[in-house]
């Protein structure tokens, strides 16, 4: 593994952590936390971005807009169903959906399952670092490099590692006080 394999696999890491952090409530209407619902939509399961535009209406309102208005109805049905809490409001054409503000309990919650990904990234990223040191290791055992080179590579994949924890960490700050403001 190479640095920018390397560089790649831990900014991927980096964006998967991002993209499920989005989708937790935090009391402001964004699109990300229905999204990705799954519905039946023709025969084929899909998601909510896959049939519908979805915008924000209001700091406290999202709108969708399916494409095929025959959909709305399974649009509001997988919304109703997830486990946001959330209540579409339709008008037949267009669903508008009031994002209520999370109480006390509902906020610590939303930290403890942030705080989940946060260590599911870390472990992600630990792995990455585990398979690096690997290759490096191997690559000394097999004459491709000295121990110098070792040395110099696993100082630099450390580095690597040490940085991307720290964004993992940032994330993590600002989204726990994101969910806890009120």
């Amino acid at each position: 593994m190479d640095q920018t394999e390397l560089k790649a696999e831990l900014k991927n890491a980096i964006e998967h952590l991002e993209s499920e952090f989005r989708t937790l409530r935090t009391g402001r209407a964004h699109p990300g936390i229905i999204e990705e619902l799954p519905l039946e939509a023709y025969g084929n399961m899909t998601t909510v971005k896959g049939v519908a535009s979805i915008t924000v209406a209001d700091p406290r309102t999202l709108l969708i807009d399916p494409w095929d208005k025959s959909l709305v109805s399974a649009v509001e049905k997988a919304i109703r169903d997830s486990d946001q809490g959330l209540n579409p409001q339709s008008d037949g054409k267009v669903l508008r959906i009031p994002v209520p503000q999370p109480t006390e309990e509902t906020r610590r919650e939303m930290v403890k399952v942030m705080k989940k990904m946060t260590e599911e990234s870390r472990i992600r990223i630990r792995r990455i670092r585990d398979d690096a040191k690997s290759t490096i290791i191997r690559r000394e055992k097999d004459k491709e490099i000295s121990e110098d080179d070792r040395y110099h590579l696993q100082e630099l994949l450390e580095a690597d590692v040490k940085e991307y924890n720290s964004k993992v960490e940032s994330l993590s700050k600002n989204k726990e006080s994101d969910i806890m403001k009120v």
